[in-house]
């Protein structure tokens, strides 16, 4: 039969605090048909939770399916990182058959809350005293709360997370211009009187390596009206900004493969200007 289950959970949660996972599965089984559900739940590889099997029946010919919804708490703790949440449904059907279906999302887990995170690394520099101490305490960069403009094909605006670019080298080179708004009054008789009347918003370039699907994202960044970007390099550890271009490229010619990751590489930039 035909089903489909959806995972609901926020993209960015905080370490320490409740997380609701909720899965939502609809079948088409009816004419008094009935489905038992065993739902598992797992986060990072790792059994979390299950929900007992339940039973759900079909009302008769003129019912067009049946929903069967499930949820769990989730309370996360750890360091600040990439987490995936899967859900394996083992679905029984009152004729004997049977079907499996599964579904994985990624979240990003923050350390602390916003405040802390702005004092520990929105001013200060590093005080590591190692090289992997100090990107055990860095601030992975990624992109979230970008919205997308009418023109966005479903490719790009209806996929899961589709808010979210998570990257899997998570420290790219970011360059950031800055400069302030001035006019001149020349007064007869006297010199010229430069003065300040704001500020330009800062223009930030983002160069790194990324996978093959996370290039085909920021590809997608095209139909954007805006976004977060995420990392060490702002202030408050965010800074919101549209999308003026981006570019993706094999690393070598004919694509560069990781040996570890089998997938191939590509370099990226991007240039947007932050919204002011």
């Amino acid at each position: 039969m035909a089903e489909d289950m959806r995972v609901s959970v926020p993209s960015t949660v905080e370490a320490e605090s409740s997380v609701d996972i909720s899965v939502e599965i609809d079948s088409e089984i009816k004419d008094f048909g009935t489905l038992t559900a065993v739902i598992e739940y797992n986060v990072g590889g790792s059994f979390i939770d299950d929900d007992l099997p339940h039973e759900r029946s079909a009302g008769g010919t003129i019912n067009q399916g049946l929903t069967i919804q499930s949820s769990t708490n989730w309370t996360p703790d750890g360091p600040t990182r990439n987490v995936t949440i899967s859900v394996l449904a083992t679905l029984e059907y009152s004729d004997g058959s049977s079907e499996s279906l599964s579904e994985s999302t990624i979240v990003r887990v923050e350390e602390g809350d916003e405040e802390q995170v702005t004092q520990e690394f929105g001013t200060q520099n590093s005080t590591a005293e190692s090289l992997s101490e100090f990107y055990e305490s860095k601030t992975e960069f990624f992109i979230d709360n970008i919205s997308y403009d009418s023109s966005a094909p479903d490719s790009v605006a209806a996929v899961e997370n589709s808010s979210q670019i998570l990257f899997e080298y998570t420290n790219p080179s970011i360059s950031v211009d800055s400069g302030a708004r001035f006019v001149k009054h020349e007064l007869v008789g006297s010199e010229t009187v430069r003065q300040k009347i704001g500020q330009e918003p800062l223009e930030i370039t983002v160069d790194g390596a990324c996978f093959r699907d996370t290039a085909r994202q920021i590809d997608g960044l095209r139909y954007a009206n805006q976004g977060t970007i995420r990392g060490d390099r702002f202030d408050g550890s965010s800074i919101d900004v549209q999308f003026e271009s981006s570019s993706t490229d094999p690393l070598e010619d004919g694509s560069a493969v990781s040996l570890t990751e089998t997938n191939e590489i590509f370099t990226f930039t991007i240039n947007c200007t932050e919204v002011l």
